[in-house]
């Protein structure tokens, strides 16, 4: 086994295990901020957070373009031009956010009058709590496109211990001025262990022919990063426009389903993402990494799909005992799962296309997308499908934009066909979706918790098949295997010695 493979699954394992049980914590400390808020602060806080989504645009991608083009360079062995890129961003950073926070301060100084003095204090804070902030989203940028996954694991735990701890001494005392300081703290604490931790040196440089050649190459990155975010709304706006706000709650099952589905793949990207920048600058041979980015959604597609079934056979079985009210979501949301299968295997290939140059063909598709999208669901809509017709249009969108980019990206992947890497990518869950309609269709009992085990059961089954067939393609769990038992037999010879 290869150490670059091993250090690969060390850094998905230590950094989803960090980020889900930041989740975790993160939704208890949203239950603790809105009962110590209540209604009337917690819509003040809503409307900050708002300007804050809209004020982080102004960096124009350039966070985007750092991403990717710090580990291409890394690969390539300029360290010089890595760190050129990591300064010049950090500098364009500073003075953009700078600008709108002058900007935003000056604004809600003429619009005093019109607002809560609670609303206008956060304004007047607004500088220090959206520059502490961009600054620490910059240095997480940093330490994901320098593969420091260790450090960035412990930031995020650091994060949401000292955030729970924070909240309970600050915002039950002090209400929305408490949480003003939380904002402010939470972001340094981790800045300056992110510093001490990581040893990562910035400098102001301000270079105008490189700020536009980050901002050129990051553009249409981000701009198709905000496409993404809306293929995953429309949706929802289509929904509360047109069929109304009580089905927009029946379809919450189905977005918080998507939510955490997309979490539990995002992990896998984000580590492996750099990793391929790498390979790609030490060869700037775009078929080789095509074929391990094919072999890594082969991965994906096996464990998403695992996942997906899983939730497919338990949550609404959840649903029925904890959240009753909302079974009418059940059935949109198991068509909103093989949303987020398409949505999730055309990460890797989209990653491709990014680094072959082609980051417009990638904004334009996700564009169309978006519009193919709006089409299919009004279509749905008008036939009278409701809310399951809607995510069932999704998926088809969902579908037709995964094979759109596949059929791009394949033409940089030589000996490969797009019959060969659908086969090689859909075949495997969709004997999942076969063995799942068959259990839904024979197994049915009279007791529900005893049908859903029965369920599970097969079903764990028909996952250790496809768990044995993507071994033998990838060699996958045998690696994760011996990773696993080499540290536990590091373990027992610490505890002998």
């Amino acid at each position: 086994m290869s150490e670059r493979k091993k250090n690969i699954l060390r850094d998905v394992a230590v950094y989803s295990i960090s980020k889900y049980i930041s989740q975790f914590l993160g939704f208890f400390i949203a239950v603790l901020i809105r009962n110590f808020l209540g209604p009337s602060y917690m819509g003040m806080w809503s409307l900050m957070r708002v300007v804050f989504s809209f004020a982080a645009y102004s960096e124009f991608g350039a966070m985007q373009a750092a991403d990717f083009k710090i580990p291409l360079y890394n690969g390539r062995g300029d360290k010089d031009k890595a760190e050129e890129v990591q300064d010049v961003v950090f500098s364009f950073l500073i003075v953009t956010s700078t600008l709108v926070s002058f900007l935003i301060l000056v604004a809600s100084l003429v619009l005093k009058e019109r607002m809560p003095k609670e609303v206008f204090m956060g304004f007047l804070l607004f500088p220090v709590l959206f520059l502490s902030q961009r600054l620490y989203a910059y240095y997480v940028t940093l330490l994901r496109a320098n593969k420091r996954f260790i450090i960035l694991s412990k930031v995020g735990l650091l994060d949401s211990i000292i955030n729970l701890i924070l909240v309970i001494l600050l915002v039950s005392r002090f209400k929305l001025y408490g949480l003003y300081a939380v904002s402010i703290l939470l972001p340094l604490i981790d800045i300056c262990y992110m510093w001490y931790a990581a040893r990562l040196k910035l400098r102001f440089k301000i270079v105008r022919d490189k700020i536009s050649e980050c901002i050129k190459y990051g553009f249409p990155i981000f701009l198709s990063s905000i496409s993404m975010l809306m293929f995953y709304s429309v949706d929802s706006i289509m929904i509360a426009k047109m069929i109304g706000l009580v089905s927009l709650g029946y379809y919450s099952i189905a977005i918080m389903v998507k939510t955490y589905a997309n979490e539990f793949a995002k992990s896998f990207e984000i580590v492996i993402s750099p990793y391929l920048m790498e390979d790609y600058g030490k060869t700037d041979d775009i078929s080789k990494v095509g074929h391990s980015i094919v072999k890594y959604t082969e991965i994906i597609s096996c464990m998403i799909a695992c996942v997906l079934g899983f939730l497919y056979l338990v949550f609404p079985v959840f649903v029925y005992y904890v959240m009753p009210k909302f079974q009418e979501g059940i059935s949109p949301m198991k068509w909103a799962l093989l949303c987020t299968f398409f949505m999730v295997n055309l990460g890797q290939v989209r990653h491709l296309l990014i680094m072959k140059e082609r980051r417009v063909m990638v904004m334009k598709m996700s564009i169309a997308a978006i519009a193919l999208n709006i089409v299919i669901n009004y279509a749905a809509i008008k036939s009278g499908f409701g809310i399951t017709g809607v995510a069932a249009s999704s998926s088809i969108a969902a579908f037709l934009f995964f094979l759109g980019l596949s059929i791009v990206a394949l033409k940089y992947i030589d000996r490969l066909t797009l019959f060969h890497f659908l086969t090689r990518v859909l075949v495997p869950p969709l004997c999942l979706l076969l063995a799942i309609l068959a259990l839904e269709h024979f197994v049915i009992y009279g007791i529900l918790v005893v049908e859903l085990a029965v369920k599970v059961f097969f079903f764990l089954l028909a996952s250790l098949f496809v768990g044995f067939y993507i071994n033998r393609r990838t060699n996958i769990v045998t690696i994760v295997l011996k990773i696993i038992t080499n540290r536990i037999k590091e373990e027992i010879s610490a505890i002998r010695y």
